[in-house]
């Protein structure tokens, strides 16, 4: 599981980020970053029903992306 610390918890941070931060995409990735006061990346995984119908499919999508950000050196 990714680190508490690498979380976005709050939705309103989710919302703002995906409203205002910055938007790079792929054909199977959206990323949205936005600068934050807090030292560090933070992420919040959303796999939406476009990508996958059922819920159990989206969480393993969720979980395997979570795994891969885990094996990152990602500063403290």
């Amino acid at each position: 599981m990714l680190p508490a610390a690498y979380r976005l918890r709050e939705r309103r941070v989710v919302v703002t980020t995906i409203r205002r931060g910055a938007l790079a995409t792929s054909r199977a990735l959206a990323v949205h970053t936005h600068g934050t006061n807090r030292p560090g990346p933070r992420f919040a995984i959303i796999v939406s029903r476009k990508t996958a119908r059922r819920a159990v499919d989206r969480n393993r999508i969720r979980r395997r992306i979570q795994g891969l950000l885990v094996t990152l050196r990602l500063p403290a």
